[in-house]
């Protein structure tokens, strides 16, 4: 019998794959304790990378804003949305915490020792309200990014499709075909085709609509 060289060993690798859900702590509302099991809520899969001591940043739990990971957590669980990702690289936990919930159209706001997070959503009061006390006067800006003509005509997502086992493409406009300028991204860790094109959308609408960026000294 022929030992297996390293080549036959990596192309046998690369046909063998696994249906699995990775368990990791998640909120019980019910009983207010973290209860270890499977799941593949993004907000919860953050949760960890913030909170493990072996891969992750290993920060206390109680460092998290649990109202704000609440909120979102039972967002994506009412739009079905998940994160399946393999981390392969090292990357800092920010970069890490921001793969996870981009996936849901949030980012990581670290505030001190404190996490929190926001969704990029409607909401009918401001988020923050400035006065002379938190600027320097007269440092307020405000840059408008007018159309050209080599503005992108759509998004195209690239994802690892749950249904078919092999990366797929989705676009803002419903095709492919026919685009002549589109921006093209990688949904890391998006599996399922309604989420990514729900964020494909947005990503398009973001780069359409939203061309006014402020800034300010404090």
């Amino acid at each position: 019998q022929a030992k297996a060289d390293k080549l036959l060993s990596g192309f046998n690798a690369q046909h063998f794959y696994v249906i699995a859900t990775r368990k990791i702590p998640v909120w019980n509302a019910g009983t207010a304790t973290w209860v270890t099991q499977a799941s593949r809520n993004p907000v919860w899969a953050a949760c960890d990378l913030w909170a493990d001591a072996r891969y992750g940043a290993g920060r206390p739990r109680d460092d998290l804003d649990m109202p704000a990971m609440i909120s979102l957590a039972s967002g994506a669980d009412a739009r079905s949305e998940a994160f399946d990702h393999r981390f392969t690289s090292h990357q800092s936990i920010i970069e890490a915490l921001g793969v996870a919930f981009q996936s849901i159209r949030a980012q990581p706001l670290p505030l001190w020792n404190k996490l929190t997070a926001v969704r990029d959503e409607p909401r009918s009061l401001p988020r923050l309200h400035l006065t002379d006390f938190e600027i320097i006067r007269g440092s307020f800006k405000a840059t408008h990014r007018f159309a050209d003509a080599i503005v992108s005509d759509a998004v195209v997502g690239q994802y690892f499709d749950e249904t078919i086992w092999r990366m797929a493409e989705v676009s803002s406009i419903g095709t492919v075909a026919g685009l002549q300028n589109p921006t093209r991204v990688i949904l890391q860790g998006v599996t399922k085709r309604d989420q990514a094109y729900g964020n494909v959308v947005y990503l398009d609408r973001v780069n359409r609509y939203r061309r006014k960026s402020l800034s300010l000294v404090n």
